[in-house]
């Protein structure tokens, strides 16, 4: 995780938007390292605070670097509850994996705090530990970052650091 915190300040900075480092406990992501811009203070979580996977870019992420036999009985255990506008299934879960899996990243659009938007890319450490590395920003400003250049820039980083952990 310690390769990680180097891109996390840079992209903070660069794109003026919080990022988080998560894991996963249980059915639950959780912040292990956090860069938090300061007009974005009103969106400040604390290391250590977890958040279910399914309403979450992060635990999103994480679940799509899963094999079936590992997800499933993670999936079968959940107990999905009302936030926002999360998605209210197994089955939606299990798309959004999907989707993140193709993709690359998983996205969070007001689902666990309204007003929010994050995109997560998956990261897997050379001790096959998994993280999400996630861009946190206000709904307002999705547009500006939200964007193929900025996602590949980041996959491309990414790529580097688990390259070097090889």
């Amino acid at each position: 995780m310690q390769k990680l915190i180097p891109i996390a300040h840079s992209v903070s900075q660069r794109y003026d938007v919080s990022v988080n480092i998560n894991g996963i406990e249980g059915d639950d992501a959780i912040l292990l390292y956090r860069v938090s811009r300061v007009l974005n203070k009103d969106l400040d979580f604390v290391i250590g605070q977890k958040a279910p996977v399914y309403c979450t870019s992060s635990g999103k992420a994480i679940l799509s670097m899963m094999e079936p036999e590992e997800l499933e009985p993670i999936l079968q255990n959940l107990k999905i509850r009302a936030f926002q506008s999360a998605c209210s299934s197994v089955d939606q879960l299990r798309e959004e994996i999907s989707d993140a899996r193709r993709s690359g990243y998983a996205v969070c659009h007001e689902e666990y705090v309204s007003g929010v938007f994050s995109f997560s890319l998956p990261v897997l450490d050379s001790a096959g530990r998994r993280y999400a590395f996630t861009l946190i920003m206000p709904t307002r400003d999705r547009k500006r970052v939200f964007r193929a250049e900025v996602i590949q820039e980041l996959k491309t980083q990414l790529k580097q650091i688990r390259n070097n952990w090889i």
